[in-house]
């Protein structure tokens, strides 16, 4: 009886009997690249009236390039990231990417999506080789900026992976903290107060 209903697609996959066809007459798809996967179009073709689907993405590519024409008629509105740059919605930013020897071909994707299972995956990147690629680049990128970074930020595959890095970069003599889902609030919000201060720190941290 909502006017709204808001749900994961895992949920709603479960739930799909509960639902006739005709009582949905829009559906709004966030991360909408993700929509030509199989949970997603036995969603959609649940509710198999013509009725309007409307996508929101940051990412217009998919890396089986699975065409998203199968869903989505066409793109009404898209700003790219260079002229989101140029018309001030986003800071300029310098990418660099660093090439390591890690063969993916044996990380399955999750049921229905274009994500890795996240155990196979750390299996594959938490591993001294690789880890020790990631405090060299740091280390590296570091020299080059004059005075040092103030901060940096790590993204690990899961909590295993960052408790790995979180190790290897202390035991360099680089201060660094971790923070996980395991991290208590009050904690997090300390470590996440201490490195985003101006006066935090004058040298290098994690």
């Amino acid at each position: 009886n909502c006017d709204v209903i808001i749900a994961s697609v895992q949920s709603l996959i479960r739930r799909l009997d509960n639902y006739d066809s005709n009582d949905i007459d829009l559906v709004i798809v966030d991360e909408a690249h993700h929509a030509v996967a199989n949970s997603y179009l036995r969603i959609l073709d649940h509710f198999k009236r013509h009725i309007p689907v409307v996508g929101f993405s940051a990412t217009f590519e998919r890396a089986d390039h699975k065409a998203l024409s199968t869903v989505m008629d066409e793109i009404v509105y898209h700003k790219g990231i260079l002229e989101m740059i140029n018309d001030n919605w986003l800071c300029e930013g310098k990418f660099t990417t660093v090439k390591i020897d890690a063969d993916l071909n044996s990380v399955e994707r999750a049921s229905g999506t274009d994500d890795f299972k996240l155990d196979q995956l750390s299996r594959v990147m938490n591993i001294p080789e690789i880890n020790g690629i990631v405090l060299k680049t740091y280390l590296h990128k570091s020299k080059e900026q004059p005075g040092g970074f103030n901060s940096t930020l790590l993204f690990a595959v899961d909590i295993k992976h960052a408790k790995s890095l979180h190790h290897l970069f202390v035991s360099y003599g680089i201060e660094a903290e971790c923070v996980t889902s395991e991290t208590k609030a009050r904690e997090r919000d300390q470590i996440c107060l201490l490195y985003t201060s101006d006066a935090a720190d004058d040298g290098e941290s994690v």
